[in-house]
């Protein structure tokens, strides 16, 4: 673009592409480390995609480097967001995610003014540290930390469930059963 940037990364439409069980709809693929990716201004609907019994995954990430979604709108998926094993940053900026939301422990997940809806499921399983600040869990949406490595902390900033703000006191009984053997150390305000 006219600012700089170097975009050698690309957005694919994988509609109808099988991996394993899943039908990915979108790759999103950094081809040179360090290369940054933006998705912005996208609604994705996954009940055009469904015509056979399989999984859905929105948004797959791949290759390193920084992963930018901004004002994206994801519904009627089984998984939202998904990546690959390499080193990556997501952000996720004024967003609405429908479903499970996951990605490896490489990861670092930056989430700001975004939307955790129940569809299929409702979760949100970081592997990896999470920040997530003014972020919003609806109803039915769970916070599951079963997979979340050791040394990884999901930071928690003015978030809400509903219109309640989570806190320590209160975030087991909010955002559900997975969060089972919940430490102070796993999660911070």
């Amino acid at each position: 673009d006219g600012a700089g940037h170097r975009f050698a990364a690309s957005l694919h439409n994988t509609s109808k592409s099988m991996v394993g069980n899943t039908l990915r709809l979108f790759t999103a693929k950094a081809t040179n480390e360090g290369d940054n990716v933006t998705i912005s201004n996208l609604n994705i609907d996954g009940c055009n995609a469904k015509n056979g019994d399989y999984g859905i995954r929105a948004i797959f990430l791949e290759g390193e480097g920084t992963f930018t979604i901004d004002n994206v709108k994801i519904t009627q998926v089984t998984y939202t967001i998904n990546d690959d094993g390499a080193e990556k940053t997501l952000k996720v900026i004024n967003s609405y995610l429908e479903g499970w939301t996951s990605y490896n422990p490489a990861t670092e997940g930056i989430f700001e003014n975004v939307t955790f809806a129940k569809g299929t499921y409702g979760q949100f399983r970081p592997h990896g540290n999470a920040t997530l600040t003014n972020c919003v869990f609806n109803e039915g949406v769970v916070l599951d930390l079963t997979k979340l490595n050791a040394g990884k902390v999901v930071k928690l900033v003015n978030c809400k469930y509903g219109d309640t703000v989570i806190t320590a006191e209160n975030i087991v009984s909010l955002l559900g059963t997975n969060l089972d053997g919940y430490a102070a150390d796993k999660v911070t305000f």
